[in-house]
């Protein structure tokens, strides 16, 4: 529906270049603020349909293998996330992961879904919550 609400207010901004456009628009942003109102209010009063999604202390080491530790000159183990991760997705939120290439935002998010299994060479610690639980 906002889709369709988005299309209407470009039609009425080519039809009308005058006055009328303008309170068009107007009256059409402030319905949909009045939405965005309503929806606050039940999630206000206990009202969620979804699931949320806590995590804390997320934290990811990649174990160099001893001879590449050895070539590179005894570099250490790599650390993906360093433990000082931690969120939470709520129902009807937006979640937004910034950050430059190659910070971990992916590896973040296959942790909380738990799509990256501990072997020998990942070592993965931290909390996730499901609605609270763990």
């Amino acid at each position: 529906s906002l889709s369709s609400s988005s299309s209407s207010s470009s039609t009425t901004r080519e039809a009308g270049r005058g006055r009328a456009g303008v309170e068009d628009e107007e009256s059409e942003s402030e319905s949909e603020e009045e939405i965005v109102l309503e929806d606050d209010e039940h999630m206000d009063a206990g009202f969620e349909r979804g699931v949320s999604v806590g995590f804390e202390d997320l934290r990811m080491v990649l174990k160099i293998k001893k001879k590449k530790k050895k070539k590179n000159g005894g570099a250490k183990d790599r650390v993906i996330l360093d433990g000082s991760v931690r969120g939470e997705a709520r129902p009807g939120r937006m979640l937004a992961i910034m950050g430059p290439s190659g910070s971990g935002k992916s590896t973040i998010v296959h942790a909380i879904a738990g799509q990256i299994k501990e072997s020998k060479r990942i070592s993965l610690s931290g909390s996730r919550y499901v609605n609270g639980e763990p």
